[in-house]
């Protein structure tokens, strides 16, 4: 415990929020047994006697704990020459013993210059009773592993695996059935219009885009692969806490799509999945160099769907076929979906045939690419949307009513209460 500094910085951020984050141990009573299983106390080092340490099981929770080093924090006192980690050794050898009760002292520090000759001998006194772990944390930490227990007691680095792997060790060495208090969470319990968690976009998206080896299918393909989900916030690729997958897409290349691999709507449940697929395709030969939009738009009509919302995001840059595809975009749009086109380089007036309307036809290539893909998200919003529930204590500072614009009222607080597995 030395004045500010960045290597204090670091220790005190593991200590208050990383060294006791774990289910290995039992800080609140035992809902069955009424003892604590685990008695945790903070000790700063050094002038150790300086301090209020409060005993063993003064701390019942790690926020708790975490305000007991805050508070030391608050009121770091002087040190002298003689100032080094035996103020602490020493105090727990005579203040803190164990007490015949099997007992673990965690040390954590960065400094050499608090390591002084005589806390070999006492840490050597200790381990008669007390496992010794030590942890150096933050840029240059001194080796510690001489003022532990041996081997499997010494480690370096502030993660929560390092974090982990004590209290596993811990656990494991004097194991104990521990029936945690119920657990009172506080969640919103939110409006009509309101989410917890985040709006996206709930429905079928099948993403037809061309495919012909030419620039303008380069830059097609550089669209989907890096801009279109550059912002995933719109959009429930995986599963919500409720096991629901809202945004269902899939890819479908042309011309030739039938000769493609193909998958299912649903596939695609990360960012880069849709790059990993072009990636894939890029080598395979093409049958035909002819922009064959059809062949995209008649595939996916055969194509079994999912959910009651279903839209299609064209993205080509050759629109020499498009008045070819018209019956086929024709039977999509009467079939109940929603065509989206997205010209590259070319007009988006080139595209507009085969959309559903004048403002579902849009343009990229000109440096307005990732404001479509803003656009589009916001489009698909528009026509489809539910709550992605991701866990999230704090509803969405956006509201969206079914068929209305604007907000409501905020939704209220309020508890859940949670009993945890024994």
């Amino acid at each position: 415990m030395l004045p500010a500094s960045t290597q204090q910085n670091a220790i005190n951020a593991f200590v208050e929020n990383v060294l006791l984050n774990s289910n290995f141990y039992g800080l609140a009573l035992d809902i069955l047994t009424h003892d604590n299983r685990t008695l945790v106390t903070a000790i700063p080092y050094p002038t150790t006697d300086k301090y209020n340490v409060q005993g063993y099981g003064s701390a019942r929770s790690v926020d708790e704990f975490r305000n007991q080093v805050i508070a030391f924090n608050g009121m770091i006192q002087p040190i002298s020459q003689s100032s080094s980690i035996s103020d602490a050794l020493l105090y727990v050898t005579t203040s803190l013993p164990a007490g015949g009760v099997k007992s673990s002292l965690i040390i954590v520090g960065n400094s050499a210059a608090m390591i002084d000759n005589i806390a070999p001998i006492l840490t050597n006194q200790l381990r008669s009773d007390f496992d010794i772990y030590t942890v150096g944390v933050g840029s240059g930490a001194v080796d510690l592993s001489p003022l532990s227990s041996g081997t499997g007691f010494s480690f370096t680095g502030d993660t929560q695996q390092v974090a982990d792997q004590i209290g596993l060790k811990m656990a494991s060495s004097s194991p104990s059935v521990y029936c945690p208090p119920p657990v009172t969470t506080v969640r919103p319990t939110v409006g009509p219009c309101q989410c917890t968690g985040r709006w996206v976009y709930n429905g079928d998206l099948a993403i037809a885009f061309e495919n012909i080896k030419t620039n303008g299918s380069q830059s097609v393909a550089n669209f989907l692969s890096n801009t279109l989900l550059k912002n995933p916030d719109s959009y429930g690729l995986t599963n919500d806490v409720n096991g629901n997958q809202p945004s269902q897409l899939t890819l479908i290349p042309y011309p030739d799509s039938n000769t493609y691999p193909t998958y299912p709507y649903g596939w695609i449940r990360s960012v880069n999945d849709i790059g990993n697929y072009i990636d894939a395709i890029s080598p395979l030969p093409l049958a035909t160099p002819d922009p064959r939009i059809s062949d995209a738009l008649t595939f996916i009509s055969a194509q079994p769907t999912t959910l009651n919302s279903k839209v299609v995001l064209l993205v080509g840059s050759n629109g020499t076929n498009v008045n070819a595809a018209m019956d086929s975009a024709n039977q999509l749009k009467n079939a109940g979906y929603l065509v989206i086109t997205v010209a590259q380089t070319t007009a988006a007036s080139v595209f507009q045939p085969l959309a559903s309307g004048s403002q579902f036809a849009l343009h990229i290539g000109d440096g307005n690419d990732d404001a479509v893909a803003a656009q589009i998200a916001s489009m698909l919003l528009d026509y489809s949307f539910t709550c992605f529930d991701d866990g999230s204590s704090t509803p969405s500072p956006t509201t969206r009513c079914p068929g209305t614009q604007g907000t409501t009222q905020p939704g209220t607080i309020g508890t859940t209460v949670t009993i945890p597995p024994s």
